[in-house]
């Protein structure tokens, strides 16, 4: 089991150590005449920041923007395949991308098949091996809902500033008509099947009125 969760993108370090290594003056890899490697989220966060943005680029997009190039990545270099009793978890990356990025992926393994590589089919591929989480909000995942049926799995993002309960989620899936037997996969049934976990009921119901609790080290 392979957990898939991005790294922070730029150098706003958890350690002074983790600093040195991912912030402006990180070392290069392999020598000086070599070039920097940055990472896809890592750019936008920085690029955000050197035009006078304060805001959370690395976390409205970062995130999304790793997680779509470490898929297409696995997918287009067979490494996969390599595995075949792995099951991965691609995780707080959003999921709408999904359909996309197999495309993509499709697409040009076709066009370059020329070359003789024996990569398997990305759709084939990805929905025999992997899993991916999507949020109370994503719209696009429950009006194609057929395409994360067997593999969704819904996430609350807790305690992150953006997360959502799982409410809005069923709110969302009701209006689009998601039906309830896939509903149940998409909000525990495919994680409990990936995870080997046995169901258990806990909530039933909305709570009638709810006020955010501040925790105490940002009171």
């Amino acid at each position: 089991m392979l957990g898939m969760h991005t790294f922070p993108s730029r150098g706003e370090a958890m350690s002074p150590q983790l600093d040195e290594r991912m912030g402006a003056n990180r070392k290069r890899l392999f020598g000086d005449e070599d070039i920097l490697v940055y990472s896809p989220g890592q750019f936008v966060a920085n690029i955000m920041q050197l035009m006078g943005s304060r805001q959370a680029g690395d976390a409205a997009f970062g995130f999304i923007a790793e997680a779509m190039t470490w898929t297409a990545v696995v997918l287009m270099t067979g490494w996969l395949e390599k595995f075949p009793r792995l099951k991965v978890a691609i995780l707080e990356s959003n999921c709408s991308w999904l359909p996309l990025v197999l495309e993509k992926a499709e697409t040009y393994l076709d066009l370059y098949k020329h070359l003789g590589e024996t990569i398997g089919n990305p759709h084939d591929v990805f929905y025999k091996s992997c899993h991916i989480a999507f949020e109370s909000d994503e719209v696009m995942a429950f009006r194609l809902w057929d395409l994360y049926e067997n593999i969704g799995l819904w996430s609350s993002d807790m305690p992150h500033l953006d997360a959502s309960d799982v409410w809005e989620a069923i709110d969302n899936m009701n209006k689009w008509k998601v039906p309830q037997a896939v509903q149940e996969k998409l909000l525990g049934g495919n994680a409990r099947r990936l995870y080997g976990i046995e169901p258990q009921l806990v909530v039933t119901q909305a709570p009638a009125s709810y006020e955010p609790m501040i925790m105490s080290r940002y009171a």
